[in-house]
């Protein structure tokens, strides 16, 4: 993105340096089966070009979930993982995971159209998509894949144990490994190591509904929140 004299917003096209993202993008053009623009090594941030209609739709990348999984991997890689948040949003703009932009106008909140906006005066929102990050996820545990240099190394080492400690949650379908191969999360090689609920499916599965339930039967709890989903 760049700013121009009048103090305008732009979208530009760049070389993928990064090597963070060039790793994502490496990763997921071999996980989806059809054609994005990171298949090239030129990333589309999305321009006003002559062919841009012929483009595929912008996908936002999610650097920070990408670099919290590479850290999981290497220094607690007998973690258990367990995340939530919005997986759609009303009123985002274009494109793959694209957020939601809006700001407070006559003490209502309005949504915008683009993300270039002037910082400071709009509230951006990110969804996920689930079922791509349990791919990444899981390949990231998994495979033998080349990780990128993240900069600060973890006090910890690169050597973590397993904690023994509460045990209220147990993965469903959980499995032996097979012939003694494990991954790098001490999971088996070859099986899928985690699963996406919708909001209501993991409360269903592990919370205690009656205490959730009103006087009139209703439980908002499991009603509600039909946009959100639970990666564990």
């Amino acid at each position: 993105m760049a700013v121009d004299a009048s103090g305008e917003y732009h979208e530009l096209f760049e070389p993928v340096r990064d090597p963070l993202i060039a790793s994502y993008l490496s990763l997921v053009s071999q996980l989806l089966d059809y054609k994005r623009p990171y298949s090239s090594p030129w990333w589309r941030f999305r321009s006003q070009l002559p062919f841009a209609p012929n483009l595929s739709q912008p996908h936002f990348v999610p650097t920070r979930m990408y670099d919290l999984l590479m850290r999981l991997r290497t220094h607690f890689p007998r973690h258990r993982l367990l995340l939530s948040d919005f997986s759609s949003l009303p009123d985002s703009i274009q494109g793959h995971d694209a957020p939601v932009v809006q700001t407070r106008f006559r003490n209502q909140m309005v949504p915008v159209t683009t993300y270039l906006v002037l910082p400071g005066y709009f509230d951006i929102f990110f969804p996920t998509d689930f079922c791509l990050l349990r791919d990444v996820y899981e390949q990231v545990m998994v495979r033998k894949h080349s990780l990128p240099d993240l900069g600060r190394s973890s006090p910890l080492g690169a050597i973590a144990t397993s904690v023994e400690g509460a045990q209220h949650f147990f993965y469903r379908g959980r499995r032996e490994p097979i012939d003694g191969m494990i991954s790098a999360s001490g999971l088996p090689v070859g099986q899928r190591i985690s699963s996406v609920y919708t909001h209501k499916e993991f409360l269903e599965t592990y919370a205690d509904l009656s205490k959730t339930r009103l006087r009139n039967g209703d439980n908002p709890m499991v009603d509600q929140y039909e946009n959100v989903k639970f990666l564990f």
